[in-house]
Parts: structure tokens; C-alpha cells; sequence
């Protein structure tokens, strides 16, 4: 009948309605499961999006750390040839202290030869050591000796400023200051400073060496009647220049030594503290990424 033929054409413009517009057919449920599932997709992408700008931080630091490294590396590779450089410096001073030490041997023999008689003897006052030269030679013990104190009075003071450096980088590192910044600036600082220490030392020693060469070759005194006894005095001062000459080589080795020693232990602190460095990038990395 008619509602049979009006149910017909209500049904026929619903099922237009759904294939127009398709939400027209969804149910609550469906809608509840869809609203959820678009919630969750909304907070995948906002990990997602968090851990993409987490990667990136990390490239950058990445970066940054790559070019500290190539920092260090260059200022290492130039200490390493201002060391060098020093080393060859080092051994220059040796060989002109050898050669200096050579002549003054070598004008030694010659007055030795001089003091030789025409018959090829030896003259009598050559012939046993005079009582003045063991003076001389405890005379320069004790200008040794008193040397070695000054040095070690040196020593001590120097030790007493690195303490006081020590305080003043702790109360730096208090203030919130970056510790392998620093670590790197005193060790630089300190070996700069021994470095000049030493250098000073050997200069002082060069010019005790000027002054004693400048004293032998002005012009001799008028010759006295004992011939004997001014042959004794030039031997005495002689000897006295040669003793000076030997410990003046042997505290150049000795410098050169302790030198070698601290270059080593520069080296080997160098290397704890990249390992220091290395830990420490890595505990900031595991940090970092518990605070992820």
C-alpha cells in the first residue's frame, strides 16, 4: 500500500544520505574507538617528535665535541713542537758548553806545555800540588754548596706558589668554573714557568762563565821574581776554571735530565687527563640519557 511505497523511499533517500556522507553512518562506538585511537596516534607523534629534537641536540653536541677534540689535537701538536724546538735548543747549549770546555782544555795542555822546561822536564813547582789549589777547589765545594741550597730555597718557594695556585683553582671550581679548562691552563702555566725557571738558571751560569774568561784575559800583572809561584797561581786558576767548567756540564745534564722528566710526566698527565675527559663525556652522555 502507500506506506509500504513511502517506507520505500525514505529508505532509498536514507542509504543516498550514507553513500554521500559516510559519517552519517557511524555508530557511538565507533566513534569512541576512533577518538581513541587518534588521541594515541597524537602522542606517538609527540614522542616522536620529542626524540627527533633529542637526536638532533645530540648531533650538535656531537659536533661541538669533535671540534674541541680538533682544538686540542692542534694545541697538543704545537706544544709538542714548541717541545721540540726546546729540546733542540737544549742540545745546541750542550754542544757550545762541550766545545767551550774543549778550548779551555785545550789551553790548559798549552800551558802545560809552556810550564815545560827546553830539556823536556817539567819544572820543580810543577811537581806536587800547592796547599792553595785545595783552598780553590773547597772554596768552589762550598760555592756549590751554597748553589745547591739557593736552588733548593728556589724549589720550595716555587712549591709553595703551585699550593697557592692549587687553593685558588679549588675555590675556582666552588664558583662553578669548567674543571678541564682549567686543569689545562695551570698545567701550561706551571710547565711555562719551570720552563723559564731553568733557562734563567743557565743564563746565570753563562754569564759567571763570561766573567770569568773576561777576568783571565785582561791584561797579567807585572811579572814577580818567583816564577814558581806565579806558575802556581795560573794552574790554581786554571783548575779553578776547569772545576767550574765540569760542574757547570754536569748541572746542564742534570737540568737536561730533570727537563726530560717533566716533559715524560706532562706526557703521561696529559694522557690521564684525556681518559679523565673521555669518562667524563661519557657519564654526561649516560645522564643525559637518564633525563631522556
Amino acid at each position: 500500500g502507500p506506506l509500504e511505497s513511502q517506507l520505500a523511499a525514505l529508505m532509498s533517500k536514507v542509504m543516498q544520505i550514507e553513500s554521500n556522507n559516510p559519517v552519517a553512518s557511524v555508530t557511538p562506538k565507533e566513534y569512541a574507538d576512533m577518538k581513541a585511537r587518534l588521541e594515541t596516534l597524537e602522542d606517538e607523534k609527540r614522542t616522536l617528535a620529542k626524540r627527533h629534537e633529542a637526536i638532533w641536540a645530540l648531533r650538535d653536541e656531537d659536533v661541538a665535541n669533535n671540534i674541541k677534540i680538533r682544538g686540542e689535537l692542534a694545541r697538543t701538536r704545537r706544544e709538542l713542537e714548541a717541545m721540540i724546538q726546546l729540546r733542540e735548543e737544549d742540545l745546541a747549549n750542550v754542544q757550545a758548553v762541550r766545545l767551550k770546555l774543549a778550548d779551555t782544555t785545550r789551553q790548559l795542555d798549552r800551558m802545560k806545555a809552556q810550564c815545560t822546561g827546553p830539556s823536556g822536564r817539567i819544572s820543580p813547582s810543577r811537581g806536587g800540588r800547592p796547599p792553595s789549589m785545595f783552598l780553590e777547589r773547597r772554596d768552589t765545594t762550598d760555592l756549590f754548596a751554597a748553589a745547591k741550597a739557593a736552588a733548593l730555597e728556589q724549589r720550595a718557594l716555587e712549591m709553595e706558589k703551585q699550593n697557592t695556585e692549587l687553593r685558588n683553582q679549588i675555590e675556582t671550581l666552588k664558583g662553578g668554573a669548567g674543571v678541564n679548562d682549567l686543569n689545562r691552563v695551570t698545567a701550561h702555566q706551571a710547565w711555562k714557568d719551570h720552563v723559564a725557571s731553568l733557562e734563567a738558571k743557565l743564563q746565570a751560569k753563562d754569564g759567571e762563565i763570561a766573567q770569568l774568561r773576561a777576568a783571565k784575559a785582561a791584561p797579567a800583572p807585572a811579572p814577580v821574581p818567583s816564577g814558581g809561584a806565579s806558575m802556581a797561581s795560573g794552574a790554581v786558576e786554571w783548575h779553578r776554571v776547569e772545576a767550574i767548567h765540569e760542574a757547570h756540564a754536569d748541572y746542564r745534564e742534570r737540568m737536561g735530565g730533570k727537563l726530560q722528566a717533566l716533559r715524560s710526566e706532562k706526557e703521561s698527565l696529559q694522557r690521564k687527563l684525556d681518559s679523565k675527559e673521555d669518562e667524563c663525556h661519557e657519564l654526561e652522555f649516560k645522564v643525559k640519557k637518564l633525563e631522556r
